[in-house]
């Protein structure tokens, strides 16, 4: 029966062929043919699943694992199961040191890339810094230069010290009031509308301004000029003087 099975397969194979390649030439008995071709496609398809069955079972009775196994040891040379399965076992032994030694390769490829990677972002963080402090290092100059034009006409100077002193200055007038106080500057008129030279070679100007009014203990608003001694490189207060009076 077992060598009878890839026959049988075979011809039932070649049976369903033949109905398949009739059906044209026999106009009455296609349905027919169309199934006798399915049976016979069937029968060929469970004959040679049955036939791999046994011989698989009969590689495995041997003292293989399966009739791949078989048919390798065969393609080897050998027939006997026992020397068949240490080599077998030598052969697993050396694929596995060659998927580790490939897995550690990648491994290290994979950290060298990290590595170029990282090394490769560093470099260019230090170029984009490197350009910024450049950057930063024009404006400043260029911050500088101009500021010493600047300083050489009290005009210019002037109203420099009035844009950026200005905030810091009118702090701490307010906090010289003893009690209340009231701006009277309009919303567009600068509380600062004079200004003198302080100390030219430093660079401080005095801001002057008379756009407030203080109350004192009884109650009563008076009208009070104020001074505001600033230089505008440090963009720091020198000193602040307020007393009664417009300018």
């Amino acid at each position: 029966m077992q060598t009878a099975l890839p026959f049988l397969t075979l011809a039932f194979f070649i049976y369903a062929a033949w109905c398949v390649v009739s059906l044209p030439f026999s106009p009455g008995k296609r349905q027919r043919k169309a199934w006798k071709a399915m049976a016979a496609l069937v029968a060929s398809v469970g004959a040679a699943v049955t036939f791999g069955m046994i011989e698989n079972q009969n590689a495995q009775t041997a003292g293989f694992q399966s009739l791949t196994d078989q048919t390798n040891a065969e393609k080897a040379g050998i027939t006997d199961p026992a020397e068949w399965a240490k080599v077998r076992e030598q052969e697993l032994f050396k694929q596995r040191q060659a998927e580790a030694a490939a897995l550690e390769a990648e491994n290290a490829r994979k950290r060298q890339e990290g590595i170029a990677a990282a090394e490769e972002a560093s470099r260019i963080a230090e170029a984009k810094k490197a350009d910024e402090d450049r950057e930063q290092a024009h404006a400043a100059a260029a911050k500088l230069a101009k500021q010493e034009e600047c300083k050489k006409d009290i005009q210019c100077w002037g109203d420099e010290a009035a844009i950026s002193g200005t905030y810091d200055c009118t702090q701490l007038i307010e906090r010289m009031a003893k009690h209340d106080f009231e701006w009277t500057d309009g919303m567009l008129e600068p509380k600062f509308s004079h200004y003198r030279w302080r100390d030219p070679e430093a660079g401080t100007i005095t801001l002057i301004g008379d756009k407030i009014k203080m109350q004192n203990g009884f109650g009563a608003w008076t009208h009070m000029t104020y001074e505001c001694d600033f230089n505008p490189v440090g963009e720091q207060v020198v000193d602040v003087r307020v007393s009664e009076g417009r300018l």
